[in-house]
């Protein structure tokens, strides 16, 4: 640490560590975000180094925390057999591979459009309405079939539902499809 407070002194600006490891008399040890600012005489010479740390170990153990949720989550959601939408005001803000892969498209392709643009022509209504219901409730308990633009322009067809939820304080709406094109034709 004096060889470091030395430096401070000697670059003749404050220094900024985001993470310090720090051992408290009690054997513990704390994760310190810490500023260093050398302050000096009027005549330039080294007068002290004020100090100033702030305990950042809860925040980190919980940014820890959240970071593995989400990649649990996103590995789930990535891997999952169903297709899975999240619409923000009517607009993709996400598709897993399952969906992409069923339509291909690229992600690019998809995010941040109107997810109306996706659904074929005869079935608009019924999605726009379908959507309506569920961004005025909590969860649908009922399925709907919706037909999807694939980007090769064949319709492909997901038995649907959905929830409504809150993500970073914003209102979402997810919906799980999965594709029974193959049922529907083995069927006819």
């Amino acid at each position: 640490i004096a060889m470091q407070d030395r430096n401070v002194f000697d670059m003749r600006k404050e220094l900024d560590i985001p993470q310090e490891l720090v051992s408290t008399q009690s054997g513990d040890i704390k994760i310190m975000h810490t500023v260093k600012m050398p302050l000096f005489y009027e005549d330039g010479s080294p007068h002290c180094l004020l100090a100033i740390s702030e305990d950042i170990t809860l925040k980190t153990k919980m940014e820890k925390q959240v970071y593995e949720a989400k990649t649990q989550y996103s590995l789930l959601v990535e891997n999952c057999r169903e297709g899975i939408l999240i619409l923000e005001q009517g607009k993709i803000s996400f598709a897993n591979k399952t969906l992409l892969l069923a339509l291909n498209y690229p992600p690019a392709d998809m995010e941040n459009k109107n997810f109306l643009d996706f659904v074929s022509k005869g079935n608009k209504a019924l999605a726009e309405e379908f959507y309506d219901k569920i961004s005025s409730q909590t969860a649908s308990q009922e399925f709907v079939t919706l037909k999807l633009q694939a980007k090769n322009e064949d319709v492909v067809e997901f038995e649907t539902s959905g929830v409504r939820a809150k993500y970073l304080g914003k209102r979402i709406v997810i919906l799980f499809m999965r594709n029974i094109t193959r049922e529907l034709r083995q069927e006819s």
